[in-house]
């Protein structure tokens, strides 16, 4: 059985959970700072919930696809 070390030192793995993790950072500041931005903007929670609902629905189509 390999050793937790090797897993860390002998693939890209870390590469790849730096990049995966700040990705979802991302897209989670993203989700979060959008439709704030929109309600301080318009004053409107409705206009704010619309956007969210969009960005998110806009991000899994074009995201989504190639990955899969």
């Amino acid at each position: 059985m390999a050793s937790d070390t090797e897993l860390w030192r002998g693939t890209d793995y870390g590469w790849w959970l730096a990049a995966d993790t700040s990705g979802a950072v991302g897209a989670s500041l993203i989700a979060f700072a959008v439709p704030l931005i929109m309600l301080a903007t318009t004053g409107s929670s409705a206009a704010a919930t619309t956007t969210e609902s969009l960005s998110a629905w806009w991000c899994r189509r074009c995201w989504a696809l190639p990955a899969a």
